[in-house]
């Protein structure tokens, strides 16, 4: 047919119209006048949603699980924190939303950092430094920064409010480490279309200002 029409769906079920759906013209105005009596559920599904940025390169904090099970409901369950480490990276663009974060404010200006997708927190390995910044000489270390279920040593601080743009550290509640990322600029650059491989550290110093965030409550 060259009839116009709207597909819609309705609570009878499957057995009903086609496989439960039926066509509405769009060439009669509001047929069964449902422009009528039309209704939709207004939601912010956005509402505490950020995402961090690292002011230098531009590059997002992101993660790429190919699991991606929501741990929300089953925090703790891996005994703490060896179970399903999944990288953070420092990604060009924002793919498929694997870098859209909530805060979880803790007081004292410190917060949980969480995963939107899968709820694991962001947690930083190593050593406390706050007594001997720059004693590593760079970002080299083994200490990463990763999600995890765990639910411990994974308070970062520094700052962070609900303003709409926060320029700031990320530091290790327990540790002082800076969430660091290195990796070439990519403002005012085209997406590569792929995740890339620069790894999130957890640096003891604010080396060439790569510790900066820029962290944005607008998303």
């Amino acid at each position: 047919s060259n009839i116009k029409a709207v597909v819609s769906t309705q609570s009878t079920g499957a057995g009903w119209g086609e496989a439960g759906y039926m066509r509405m013209s769009r060439e009669r105005p509001s047929i069964c006048r449902i422009a009528d009596f039309a209704m939709f559920p207004v939601v912010d599904f956005t509402a505490g949603i950020i995402t961090i940025r690292n002011k230098a390169t531009g590059r997002y904090l992101s993660t790429y699980d190919t699991d991606g099970r929501d741990v929300r409901d089953n925090r703790g369950a891996a005994d703490g924190w060896s179970y399903g480490s999944t990288w953070l990276y420092a990604t060009d663009a924002n793919y498929y939303n694997d870098a859209l974060w909530k805060l979880v404010p803790l007081g004292d200006e410190k917060y949980l950092i969480e995963h939107l997708h899968t709820g694991r927190y962001l947690h930083a390995d190593g050593e406390s430094v706050r007594d001997n910044r720059g004693a590593e000489g760079g970002w080299t270390s083994p200490h990463t920064a990763e999600l995890r279920t765990a639910t411990t040593t994974t308070e970062p601080s520094g700052g962070l409010s609900s303003r709409a743009t926060v320029v700031t550290f990320i530091e290790n509640d327990y540790s002082g480490r800076y969430l660091f990322a290195s990796g070439t600029a990519i403002w005012n650059k085209a997406a590569s279309g792929g995740y890339g491989s620069v790894k999130i550290v957890a640096a003891d110093a604010n080396y060439y200002n790569l510790a900066y965030w820029k962290i944005d409550t607008k998303y």
